[in-house]
This record gives C-alpha cells, structure tokens and sequence, in this order.
C-alpha cells in the first residue's frame, strides 16, 4: 500500500525539521565554545600555543555538523535510488502479458505513458524539494550572519565599556596621586 502525500510531506518535514535543529544546536555549540575561547584568551593576555588545541565541544560540534550533512547525503542517494526501483518496479507491474501482440503493444504503450508520467511529477517534485532546501539554506545562512554580526556588535560594546572602565578608574587614581603631590608641596615637603 502507498502512504498519503499529506502524511509523507509531514514526515519529511519531522526529519528536515530535525535535521535543521540539530544543525542549529551544533552551531550554538560552536559559538559557545568560541566565544569561550577568545574570552580565555583575552584574559590570559597571551597568545596560545602550538600545542594547545580547539576546546573539545569545537571539536564535538564539527563533528555532529559533519555526520548531519554526510547523512543527508546519504537519505537522498537512498532515496533517489528507491525511487528509481519503485519505477521500474510499477512499469513492469502495469504488463500483462498476454498473447495477442496489438494487445501487448497497446498495455506497453499504457505502462511507457505511466511511467513516463510519474517520472515528470518526481522530477517536478525533487525540483521542488530542492527549491525548499536551498530557500532554507538561504534563510539559515541569513540568520547566522545577522547572528554573528550582532555577536560581534555586542563584544565590541563589551570591550568599550570595560576600557572605559579602566580608562576611568586610572584617572579617578590619578588626580588622586596628583592631589597628594599638590598638598605635600604646597606644605612644604620637597623630595
């Protein structure tokens, strides 16, 4: 029995849905563990190693991007090919052999039409599909930079402020220093 396109179109959104909020919590993972870095980084002033390496959720956050996109790829070859069998499969199912050769020519020329059918409303529908995902990619890819331009906007204001702050608290210690200075010569004490 074949499944209802309503019930098919609402699985593969399940899975692409999925697929997308993994993909996005492994990008949050990403940005955690930067942003973990160049915070550690800028405290220790120093520059590190050769022999330190990216932080291990980094690490475990390509990782799960990568196995994301090579099972990606893999569904679609999978299905592309089950696709292609059930086609051939349903062109072979549509002959009846029969003896009278206008008869078979006719069911051949009604199975070829099928066939050829079905073939243009596949094609129609991964040109669709694809349409959808590359729409998606966009919109993600859009997002993330808006992301990381507001990410970036709001470290810049962060080292504003703390410089700022230090800015300040170096000249609150020295007119303090100043007045000291002023009222030991104005006491009279001369180094």
């Amino acid at each position: 029995k074949r499944s209802s396109p309503m019930f098919e179109r609402y699985f593969r959104y399940i899975i692409e849905r999925r697929s997308f909020l993994r993909k996005k919590r492994a990008v949050s993972v990403i940005q955690r563990s930067v942003r973990l870095w160049i915070t550690s980084r800028c405290n220790l002033k120093c520059i590190p190693s050769a022999e330190s390496d990216y932080p291990q959720k980094f690490v475990f956050a390509v990782t799960i991007i990568q196995a994301c996109i090579r099972g990606r790829a893999e569904r679609r070859r999978c299905a592309d090919i089950a696709g292609q069998q059930q086609n051939h499969l349903s062109v072979i199912a549509g002959m009846e052999f029969s003896k009278d050769p206008v008869d078979a020519a006719v069911k051949i020329q009604l199975a070829w039409r099928r066939w050829k059918k079905s073939n243009f409303m596949s094609v129609q529908h991964t040109a669709a599909t694809r349409i959808q995902s590359s729409w998606r990619g966009w919109l993600t890819r859009k997002n993330f930079q808006h992301q990381q331009v507001a990410a970036v906007k709001i470290q810049s204001r962060v080292r504003t402020f703390l410089c700022q702050q230090y800015f300040n608290s170096y000249n609150v210690a020295a007119v303090a220093i100043q007045r000291h200075i002023r009222r030991a010569i104005s006491e009279g004490e001369v180094f």
